[in-house]
């Protein structure tokens, strides 16, 4: 987790001071790495750190909602965004119950780069970008809120026990 973190914290670095902009790279190849970093590396460190490393400790402690919530404002905080914090803990909650009620990290990994994968995607198509900056978020939350009211989220893994 210390690795991961560091070479997140270097990478970040790397490209810009203050925010994960795209704007910054200009050549291909710095996309390129721009993109394999936000859409697999990245989502593969934070799940295995918040997800399954802390997660499942946090478990044993305060059960299966405590410890999601925890590793969420974790998520949430290790991201060092003000701007998009509650989406990011919206964002950690899900990943916690998604890993939690499938029994693996790997879903949440899936829906995790999969969400970089299009903030990212719409950063390199700038005319899109503000008005994806503020729709993207305001969607997903809608969405995984959405489906903790109405119990899907904590009922489907419940129902096929049955």
């Amino acid at each position: 987790m210390l690795v991961g973190s560091a070479a997140t914290l270097l990478w970040r670095s790397l490209i810009t001071a203050e925010s994960m902009d795209v704007e910054p790279l200009r050549s291909v190849a710095e996309q390129a790495m721009y993109v394999l970093y936000v859409a697999v590396i990245s989502p593969v460190a934070e799940e295995i750190a918040f997800r399954g490393a802390a997660l499942t400790r946090l478990r044993t402690a305060f059960g299966g909602l405590g410890a999601a919530l925890i590793s969420a404002v974790l998520f949430a905080v290790y991201h060092m965004d003000i701007s998009t914090f509650a989406y990011t803990l919206v964002l950690g909650f899900f990943y916690a119950m998604l890993a939690q009620r499938s029994g693996s990290i790997f879903p949440s990994i899936l829906v995790h780069a999969a969400n970089n994968v299009v903030v990212v995607l719409v950063r390199l198509f700038e005319p899109f970008a503000k008005v994806v900056d503020v729709a993207v978020p305001v969607l997903g939350t809608a969405a995984i809120l959405w489906m903790i009211v109405t119990k899907r989220l904590f009922s489907c893994h419940a129902e096929n026990e049955s």
